[in-house]
């Protein structure tokens, strides 16, 4: 495996881990104060993550034969990613149960298995949802990719990505019933198929950091203007799908792939990316548990306080997904 993927996997989960930890400031604070833009431009510089994480997979099992026997990518699919999904669904739904709600009786095992079957039985495990059916329907991209060439792939690449822009602007103004979580791919599905066609293109590195760059901008200043317009707190421009996040998101994945010359290999970097699902399953138990002690004191400290949140909350999710993967039975949920 190349050495950028490796690192763009421990960068991207630490920006996710960043997104979470200031999401506070967003949500708390008045729009336009100090702690509430601290949040904003967080959460603007980085919302490449889970994109990037997106295109990572299908830049690794997209067209690379390993659909060949599909029953065999089932399989292995199968226990990478449902095994984990049911194991930290009951973890959350227990942990929202007794540490967010305090135990409430309001809580039973009916509302639990709801938020399971619906996908969300945490704000961060629709991700995992999501990718069921992006490897459910990877056979297909297969498919489509060995029908197409390049230049066709991209063409269609590039309309699925305005359709899921514009369904994502569209629900904004006119809400839509959630959908199922078995269809969630379908938004995300050019990021998979993106991640294994975009390497093929020589992309200058300024160009796409100059799109980087704008983009960030615009992300930062659109959210800006949308929340305190409106005297709400409005996250579109943060959404996956937004334009602005779309263009971040393709422009940091060719930044990271043009990197890879300059990144040393190592066992420690293997060893963390190794991890890094791991990391992202477990991370909001342990930004729930310093964000206790921190609450009073962001207001009057919040550079402070987010450096140590996102510090203690990264540090250990890494340290409890290492002891995790030493476990023969508990390695295949880190």
């Amino acid at each position: 495996m190349t050495n950028w993927v490796n690192f763009c996997r421990i960068v991207a989960v630490s920006a996710i881990v960043l997104i979470h930890s200031s999401s506070f400031y967003f949500y708390t604070f008045l729009v336009g104060s100090k702690a509430w833009w601290i949040g904003n431009v967080i959460n603007s510089a980085a919302r490449w993550a889970v994109p990037v994480f997106i295109m990572i997979s299908g830049y690794l099992i997209v067209a690379r034969g390993k659909t060949d026997n599909i029953k065999d990518f089932y399989s292995k699919r199968a226990s990478r990613v449902i095994i984990p999904t049911i194991v930290w669904s009951i973890i959350y739904v227990l942990f929202f149960k007794y540490a967010i709600l305090k135990g409430a009786p309001s809580f039973g095992f009916s509302e639990a298995l709801n938020k399971i079957i619906s996908g969300r039985p945490y704000s961060h495990m629709w991700f995992l949802f999501m990718l069921i059916g992006m490897y459910l329907a990877t056979p297909f991209f297969d498919a489509f990719f060995s029908r197409y060439n390049d230049k066709k792939k991209l063409y269609i690449i590039s309309i699925w990505f305005i359709l899921s822009a514009s369904y994502t602007i569209a629900i904004n103004f006119h809400p839509i019933r959630n959908t199922y979580w078995i269809t969630w791919f379908i938004l995300y599905a050019p990021y998979f198929l993106l991640g294994r066609v975009i390497t093929t293109y020589k992309i200058p590195t300024y160009f796409a950091a100059l799109v980087a760059l704008l983009s960030l901008s615009a992300t930062i200043t659109g959210s800006y203007l949308v929340n305190v317009t409106n005297n709400t707190k409005y996250e579109f421009f943060y959404d996956p799908t937004s334009p602005f996040i779309i263009l971040f998101s393709i422009a940091m994945f060719v930044l990271f792939e043009k990197a890879n010359n300059i990144i040393p290999s190592s066992n420690l970097l293997n060893s963390l990316a190794s991890i890094s699902m791991g990391v992202f399953l477990s991370h909001p138990i342990f930004i729930f548990l310093i964000m206790e002690i921190a609450k009073p004191h962001i207001q009057n400290k919040p550079y402070l306080c987010l450096w140590i949140i996102w510090s203690f909350s990264l540090m250990s999710a890494f340290v409890f997904s290492y002891v995790l993967s030493k476990i023969p039975y508990l390695r295949k949920i880190a």
